[in-house]
């Protein structure tokens, strides 16, 4: 078992500490176990189907469980599944790197992508303090102090990912929110369009603008101002189209409005294009590259990266779909050397579960998509567990996966949790969410001994008429008395000479 390595990490000299900790604890698991029965039985769930299990990482005993072998669908928790498999192939040291290329005996631009979700992402520029044009800027000047003319040709290669934009198990009424924004080769601003809506007179169209700016997109304005009542503008957009509506009331100080592109590869060309045509070098055609094009002579003038890092934390911190699903497809790519598909990168998921935890994950585990947006994924709080597990022992990933995840202490989905009572112990953790299903599933570290506790909780077909906030109290209780176990039965080191 994976396990079986954790000694390898803490060190030789923790090894006899926790074999005392093997002892001292065992008289105290059987009342966790039964306090998180207890729990199950007044949990206020009704008929809800949860599982839960918490594991010592160090001693592999389970400590508690409860219908752990049940399969569940995961919600966002497939996201630690696919992006512990993506650090498994691409490695912490990875980069995503998009290319501005420039052939000047063809007068062609080209944009080689990477399939980086991070490329414009705007929550990204903002911390750099630039803005989406400024980006296209950087871009544009490059290409006119290159020598790109005008009438040239803009290429964008986004042949790295197969042009399936949309997993076909999505919600397609949801297709045009920003959660199911289309995966491509070339991504820009997180394939989303901004919509900033100004009160005009009361009854009147509010005055539209866009970012990233996309002149061209024409975008029917149904909305109507406002100077009291509630804010409730709302974009909508065609199902296979950039057909856009913009609907509802603004009133002054309302916030932008999200919409998912669609073909993103070609509208970031148009976006690019745009931009040149400001600076004077507006390119006469503007197209996807060909399936047998090789552009390996062309000269890079300008590259953006970003590290395996910050997609992690975008991933797994912030819970960003997008991300999840491009490391999905770039593992799928980098394995099989062709375009990265939801097919070739949920076989690399597999492959990686099999190779780490045994061939029985086939049991355990249905990968769908990357995310957990599809209700095709399956996994059972043990197979959970014992995935956490093995990436808490991989000394070269543990700390990159496991610093990703959300904590109490920090923006990200668990930010607005354990609001009443924070865990003692170092919390890592994702969070899981569709209609009907919530999960939780992560770490308690101490911090002085290292010693680790790993948790899964995952609740499907939650009836409608029972709260969210009932099912989530619960799962907060159970992590808490996990707490409370570590806190309780971990011998501390002796303070002093």
């Amino acid at each position: 078992m994976a396990l079986s390595r954790v000694l390898d990490r803490v060190g030789v000299g923790l090894a006899a500490l926790v074999g005392v900790l093997a002892v001292a604890g065992s008289a105290s698991a059987q009342p966790l176990q039964n306090a998180i029965e207890a729990l199950f039985r007044d949990s206020g769930i009704g008929a809800t189907k949860m599982g839960a299990i918490v594991i010592d990482a160090g001693t592999q005993r389970v400590l508690a469980e409860v219908n752990a072998d049940q399969s569940y669908i995961p919600a966002s928790n497939m996201k630690v599944v696919t992006s512990g498999a993506a650090l498994r192939v691409l490695g912490p040291d990875f980069e995503f790197v998009t290319k501005l290329n420039f052939d000047s005996a063809n007068n062609r631009a080209v944009v080689i992508g990477s399939g980086d979700p991070a490329f414009g992402d705007p929550k990204l520029l903002e911390e750099m303090g630039i803005s989406a044009e400024d980006l296209l800027d950087i871009w544009a000047k490059a290409l006119r102090d290159a020598g790109f003319k005008k009438g040239g040709e803009l290429v964008i290669d986004d042949r790295v990912f197969d042009r399936e934009y949309v997993h076909p198990t999505w919600p397609t009424a949801q297709l045009n929110r920003w959660y199911c924004a289309e995966v491509a080769g070339v991504n820009f601003h997180t394939n989303i369009l901004t919509i900033f809506a100004k009160p005009s007179a009361d009854g009147q169209p509010p005055v539209l603008r866009t970012e990233p700016e996309s002149p061209w997109l024409e975008i029917r304005n149904r909305g109507r101002s406002i100077s009291k009542g509630q804010q409730t503008a709302w974009a909508a957009r065609g199902l296979n189209s950039n057909d856009i509506t913009f609907n509802g009331d603004t009133r002054s100080g309302s916030t932008g409005v999200d919409v998912a592109l669609h073909e993103n590869p070609g509208v970031f060309g148009r976006m690019l294009a745009t931009r040149m045509a400001a600076m004077g070098i507006e390119p006469e055609v503007v197209r996807l590259a060909d399936a047998t094009e090789d552009f390996s002579k062309t000269a890079t003038v300008h590259s953006v990266r970003t590290e395996m890092r910050t997609v992690l934390e975008r991933c797994n911190t912030d819970s960003y779909n997008l991300y999840a699903e491009c490391m999905m497809k770039r593992i799928g790519q980098e394995v099989t050397g062709t375009p990265g598909s939801w097919r070739t990168g949920a076989a690399v998921v597999r492959m990686q579960l099999q190779e780490t935890l045994g061939p029985s994950t086939g049991h355990t585990f249905v990968v769908a998509d990357g995310s957990g947006m599809s209700r095709e994924n399956r996994v059972t709080p043990r197979a959970m567990t014992e995935w956490l597990a093995a990436m808490n022992e991989d000394t070269l990933l543990r700390d990159a996966f496991i610093g990703s995840l959300a904590t109490p202490k920090k923006d990200g989905t668990l930010e607005k949790r354990f609001r009443q009572k924070s865990p003692r112990n170092d919390m890592y953790a994702k969070t899981g969410y569709l209609t009907g299903v919530s999960a939780l599933s992560g770490y308690l570290i101490d911090p002085d001994t290292d010693r680790t506790l790993i948790f899964s909780i995952i609740s499907n077909d939650k009836p409608s008429s029972i709260a969210l906030s009932n099912v989530r109290a619960l799962e907060e209780k159970i992590v808490l008395m996990a707490d409370e176990y570590l806190e309780r039965s971990t011998a501390r080191p002796a303070i002093g000479g």
